[in-house]
């Protein structure tokens, strides 16, 4: 084996060895004669039998997804065209099963003293689970971007030492314009203390050789504020001591923008099951999960009412002026309800003019009939609807205590039910504790 052969073959060694445990494969591509060499790493990456190959690069170029071979070659040109010492290219590469691998391709390009391009060494690492993660937050978010990747060397007091092209794509600012400068430069006032702290507890526990995850607020070139998901490791010498910070971040705002939004559309949907839509008050579902929630919770020695209350009269509004006016009576009745209990109280509409109200910290009895009272008092004054149609009204109520009248939710639903309808039978507008009728 010639000392160039040689040679050839360390070099080859060592970007094996430099990729063991990764799922990435080495290549090498004589841009002279188009002959390639292929890596047993890269050949086990796709599946197929593990071994060293030289070849051409058609090998390469045939499984290549078709929609992906014109763009790679394009950006190989540009590369070369432009006299670029590396490119990078995001493809498909087809399997031994069958199945389309995403490989993230980077390539270093070396020329000749003329300038002319000899050959391109790189690997291809395997990004398939990155890249399904992006398409499913497409399908389901309708967002879906490149995010550029940022590496930034930062020295033990916060000077930034490297800045790669990523970090420039994600922040514009040019790698001259930020090199020897405080890495406070990018940060927002808000993340500045934050990042100290990051950057004193990795350096604080460097035996320990930690990794830190964590979302900081970026600021670009032009003012604009981005989150980044960054990654905070160690960089060491070769005599193992602590020289520098590595910086990895990857633009997420519209990640958490995205997450913002879905908690905002799980809370309105939540809202949605749980809320009456037309008064906004909680439901029949939400009424009986807060009420077991209620009487589960009471403490020893302690009672709560739940009141019934139905409108008097409200079938002729609806018989009269039509469903739209009752809805509109009941909205003004939801709005009358909540002004007339207590702060502590809770109140949700069962359905049609049906109201129920649990009232908890109750002191004496007296508690329960002022606040009847209040309801009566509130709900018999004329409502007066687009400000032309006069409707009374009126209303009766039932009113049940636990544990004196019941040993269960259910049970008390029913005796407050039961004092309502005693009600109208007395008379309407008017309230019947439950406990009197027995």
């Amino acid at each position: 084996m010639t000392p160039t052969e040689k040679q050839l073959q360390q070099l080859k060694e060592r970007i094996e060895l430099a990729f063991a445990g990764y799922k990435a494969g080495s290549w090498e591509w004589n841009l002279q004669t188009d002959e390639a060499f292929y890596s047993k790493e890269w050949f086990r990456l796709l599946g197929y039998k593990s071994h060293d190959k030289i070849a051409d690069i058609t090998l390469w170029s045939s499984l290549v997804h078709p929609d992906d071979l014109e763009r790679v070659m394009e950006d190989v040109a540009d590369a070369l065209a432009k006299k670029a010492f590396s490119v990078e290219a995001i493809h498909r590469l087809k399997a031994a099963d069958g199945s389309w691998l995403w490989v993230l391709g980077r390539g270093a390009i070396e020329y000749d003293a003329d300038n002319r391009p000899l050959r391109m060494v790189g690997i291809h690492s395997d990004i398939t689970r990155q890249k399904e993660q992006e398409l499913k937050i497409k399908q389901q978010a309708q967002i879906i971007e490149q995010v550029p990747d940022a590496i930034i060397l930062v020295s033990l007091d916060g000077k930034i030492l490297s800045w790669n092209r990523g970090a420039t794509s994600m922040l514009q600012y040019r790698a001259g314009e930020v090199l020897d400068k405080d890495i406070k430069l990018v940060l927002t006032n808000d993340a500045k203390e934050q990042f100290l702290r990051y950057m004193q507890e990795i350096i604080k526990n460097s035996e320990e050789n930690p990794n830190i995850h964590s979302e900081i607020t970026f600021l670009q070139k032009d003012g604009n504020e981005i989150d980044v998901g960054v990654s905070f490791s160690l960089l060491k010498d070769a005599e193992a001591s602590l020289s520098a910070v590595v910086i990895y971040g990857q633009d997420i705002t519209q990640r958490v923008a995205t997450y913002k939004k879905l908690v905002l559309q799980k809370e309105r949907l939540n809202r949605q099951a749980h809320h009456d839509i037309l008064t906004g008050l909680p439901n029949r579902v939400y009424f009986q999960k807060k009420l077991h929630e209620c009487i589960n919770h009471l403490q020893e020695g302690k009672s709560l009412a739940l009141f019934f209350v139905d409108l008097d009269n409200f079938k002729y509004v609806n018989d009269t002026y039509g469903h739209g006016m009752g809805d509109k009576v009941l909205q003004e009745t939801a709005k009358r309800l909540r002004k007339s209990i207590r702060k502590t109280d809770f109140i949700a509409r069962l359905s049609g003019d049906e109201f129920t109200i649990i009232l908890q910290d109750l002191k004496s009895i007296n508690d329960v009939k002022h606040v009847a009272q209040n309801i009566l008092n509130t709900l018999k004054k004329v409502f007066t609807i687009d400000k032309q149609h006069e409707v009374h009204l009126g209303c009766s109520i039932g009113i049940a205590i636990y544990p004196d009248d019941a040993k269960s939710s259910k049970e008390l639903l029913a005796c407050a039910d039961k004092a309502m309808y005693a009600a109208k039978s007395s008379g309407k507008n008017t309230f019947k504790l439950y406990s009197l009728m027995i």
